[in-house]
């Protein structure tokens, strides 16, 4: 993502994000009509490349688009079409899948890919004049491209490497030394692909912390949910998707009045609140046992919900406000990468808290072990970011 972050400053982002949009259909073709498992996965991998070009220029070109005193408004809609879509998705996936099969899911991933990308193609405004000066950058690519995956493959990994193993503690120890390499050699280059300047801004620098605890503390909550639901509880797989589809209900009422709030009073207030309802309703978690009323397991993930929708518009309003306009792409791409990050590290910590409990993963008291250390966990995450975000611009 910070590749093409950077790309779509030098480059122009609506030009980058048309080529991602144009790279996600043809992947979506191409895993519709795979053969093999091997091949699917080989589309998979396209269909991500050009969604990491879509994702590092979307808000960029959306910032750019509007005022400052629009622009939590504009973002906070964009977060309920987000939630929207990660509701109504997985349910609507299970329907095409039981009506035509798998290969349905990417039909229909296809065919709204040429429709949207029709849409961008006449509406996204020609790409500005300005744009930043100088080449891309690719030693510093390869270097963070090589640090990330090999912090996130050991993430994956750590819980069957075990998380004390030679295996776990080499992957991690060889991620700090190549993401040491990258921010020297970004210190030392002309044209970086990551300017380390924007991070003496401490209202980008805080922001940015704040988005990955944030982050980190959703995963959480949804790897630990369906664990707790199904396996501690005994509901099935339909109760447990009605009891948790209550969180993005939650984002869609919040992201927009929070957005909307953000524009006439700055976004301090409501990414603060936002970050400390989150904590509070995390923490409100960490108690629950085999027989807690799922009444109350539905308000705190909605209350969850409400705190992290509030959150997300004022804060990424707060990220690419604090960047210089030739910097958008780049900042929109830190943005992303913060978010991956946070649910990489929120999903790792999870499994080992289960992984760590038991040695069976689907038996109830296993689970239950998990719940308060995992929540407890969750929430410090929560209270990081509020903290971060309750810092002055």
């Amino acid at each position: 993502m910070l590749a093409f972050g950077r790309l779509g400053d030098l480059r122009g982002q609506r030009r980058i994000f048309l080529a991602g949009f144009a790279i996600f259909i043809a992947g979506s073709a191409l895993c519709g009509l795979a053969p093999t498992v091997a091949t699917l996965i080989a589309a998979r991998a396209l269909q991500a490349l050009g969604a990491a070009m879509l994702f590092s220029n979307s808000i960029a070109i959306l910032v750019g688009a509007f005022g400052t005193r629009e622009r939590g408004r504009a973002l906070g809609a964009v977060s309920v079409f987000t939630y929207s879509g990660l509701t109504a998705g997985p349910p609507l996936a299970g329907f095409v899948t039981d009506a035509i099969g798998w290969r349905g899911i990417f039909t229909l991933s296809f065919v709204l890919g040429l429709v949207c990308f029709a849409i961008c193609w006449r509406a996204l405004p020609t790409d500005h004049e300005l744009r930043a000066r100088g080449t891309f950058d690719l030693t510093g690519t390869v270097l963070l491209t090589a640090a990330v995956s090999t912090f996130l493959i050991t993430l994956q990994e750590a819980t069957s490497w075990g998380v004390t193993s030679a295996l776990t503690l080499g992957g991690l120890a060889a991620s700090v030394v190549l993401t040491a390499a990258f921010i020297g050699i970004e210190r030392r280059t002309a044209s970086p692909i990551l300017d380390l300047r924007l991070f003496q801004r401490r209202a980008f620098s805080a922001a940015t912390i704040a988005s990955a605890a944030n982050y980190v503390c959703v995963a959480a909550v949804y790897v630990l949910m369906p664990f707790y639901l199904i396996h501690g509880r005994g509901l099935s797989a339909t109760a447990t998707g009605l009891v948790m589809a209550a969180q993005p209900v939650a984002q869609v009422l919040a992201a927009p009045l929070a957005g909307t709030l953000s524009d006439h009073v700055g976004t301090r207030i409501p990414r603060t609140v936002g970050m400390v309802v989150l904590t509070l309703a995390v923490l409100s978690l960490a108690p629950l046992g085999a027989t807690s009323p799922l009444e109350l397991v539905v308000i705190a993930l909605a209350v969850t919900g409400l705190g992290s929708g509030a959150f997300v518009p004022a804060n990424t309003a707060q990220i690419m406000s604090a960047a210089p306009a030739e910097r958008r792409g780049t900042a929109n791409a830190v943005s992303g990468t913060s978010r991956y990050l946070g649910f990489a590290i929120g999903s790792a910590t999870a499994a080992a808290i289960i992984a760590t409990a038991g040695p069976n993963s689907a038996d109830p008291s296993t689970i239950l072990r998990a719940v308060e250390p995992a929540f407890l966990v969750a929430a410090a995450f929560a209270a990081i970011g509020a903290a971060f975000s309750a810092l002055p611009d």
